[in-house]
């Protein structure tokens, strides 16, 4: 009984500890914010498309910070509200932009009210024009942003309590003799 307890109790230490560093890297992930990200990206990816020719519609200057990779995280986090969490999530994004997947609507595009051009068409042709190695450093590099490589946190291991079970006696031949009336 004592053996079961001990488990119980460092089973539930251990999910408490999971549950603890998720729910630490959900909050980082949910902080980061597309203008943070997207330098970072462009800082490891460097020559990943821009794309950040268009005109801002209030100053009539170019917005040299509203670049693919922001309005792609934009699309990703807000638009479709996609987990940045998950590697699977970014992929369905870019199958998005690669018009596989879910349409993306001129009117719900990030930059679409902010900008005197729509940038969907032109950011459509630049994934579309990037190889599946490039797509994949780009996700890559996405997951290392919103999840970096945790340090190994050594996990408690349960040390086996000295108590000992009493035995049960091990049946011998002719015992089910004895459960005949």
């Amino acid at each position: 009984m004592l053996r079961i307890t001990s488990f119980v109790i460092y089973l539930i230490i251990g999910f408490s500890f999971v549950l603890l560093l998720g729910q630490t890297a959900q909050i980082r992930a949910q902080t980061l914010r597309p203008e943070e990200v997207a330098p970072q990206v462009y800082q490891l990816l460097p020559d990943f498309p821009q794309e950040n020719h268009y005109i801002r519609s209030e100053t009539n200057e170019p917005d040299a910070s509203n670049t693919l990779v922001n309005r792609l995280v934009t699309y990703h986090q807000f638009t479709k509200r996609r987990p940045t969490a998950f590697r699977l999530d970014w992929k369905l994004t870019l199958a998005d932009y690669l018009g596989v997947n879910e349409k993306i609507f001129l009117e719900s595009y990030p930059g679409y009210n902010t900008l005197t051009v729509n940038p969907l068409p032109g950011d459509l042709q630049a994934i579309q024009a990037l190889n599946l190695r490039q797509r994949n450093q780009l996700v890559e590099v996405l997951m290392n942003i919103y999840q970096p490589p945790s340090e190994a946190v050594p996990t408690p291991t349960p040390t086996p309590s000295p108590t000992s079970v009493p035995s049960l006696p091990l049946p011998k031949p002719g015992d089910a003799e004895l459960l005949r009336p």
